[in-house]
């Protein structure tokens, strides 16, 4: 595009010159005035080469810095939650909804979390489907878990649903309370302004940008006591060529 604004400049000068009045022609510093101008803009030319060289190794780091999410579980700005009953042996038995949270700025002497369904705009759809009243917490990052569960007993089926938190201060005053969803992230879809689409595993797409905590589950994997260390294998290794382990000799 900066080319292109040259050329036009560069044609509408020598029209300018072709065309001038021979006894009354621009005068000089008019005249160095334009002529700085286009080199200005040969100036420019380059440096906005470089920005957008620079801007496009920004847009590679983001990709790659967001690939690096993948089989993490990750907090993220949202109110939208999901159910899944897949591999369940028990199909009348839902299963617990993925955890969300809410921070209250101050101490709430009370209030309630609504499950709607998801309308076709994204936003909470017809009346809540289930609903649960709380009573006073303290100021701060807050969290709970739905069942699943509709209001009449019935268990819902698997998709994605919305939680919408009300909260009252002390005084009856309504709180502004900022919700957050987790789930374990499976892909990335890359966007052209570095706020990726993170797909996880149960569906729901979060934004990159919307992204405030980040774990990684296999640190908290436990199997029992089945993963041998390395100290316990030399042990192993030690006994075999002692010929026993615990038992004595004589």
């Amino acid at each position: 595009r900066m080319a292109s604004y040259k050329n036009t400049f560069l044609k509408l000068l020598v029209a300018q010159l072709t065309h001038q009045d021979p006894l009354n022609p621009t005068e000089d510093k008019e005249f160095i005035a334009q002529l700085a101008q286009c080199t200005s803009l040969e100036e420019l030319q380059p440096i906005n080469k470089g920005m957008e060289q620079l801007h496009q190794s920004y847009l590679r780091q983001h990709t790659t810095s967001a690939a690096g999410f993948i089989g993490m579980q990750i907090e993220a700005k949202g109110d939208v939650i999901s159910i899944a009953n897949i591999g369940s042996e028990d199909k009348e038995k839902p299963a617990q909804s993925s955890p969300f949270f809410f921070n209250l700025p101050g101490p709430a002497a009370g209030g309630r979390w609504d499950i709607y369904r998801v309308g076709a705009d994204g936003k909470p759809y017809g009346m809540p489907i289930y609903t649960k009243e709380f009573d006073a917490l303290a100021a701060g990052r807050n969290g709970d878990q739905w069942s699943g569960m509709s209001a009449d007993g019935n268990p819902c089926q698997d998709g994605a649903y919305i939680v919408v938190v009300t909260v009252v201060d002390e005084n009856g005053k309504g709180m502004v309370v900022d919700t957050t969803t987790t789930g374990l992230i499976v892909g990335v879809e890359t966007a052209v302004d570095g706020n990726h689409k993170l797909t996880l595993s149960d569906g729901r797409q979060l934004r990159y940008n919307d992204v405030e905590y980040i774990t990684d589950p296999r640190l908290f994997a436990s199997e029992g006591g089945e993963e041998e260390t390395e100290e316990g294998k030399e042990k192993e290794e030690d006994d075999d060529k002692t010929g026993g382990g615990t038992g004595t000799t004589t």
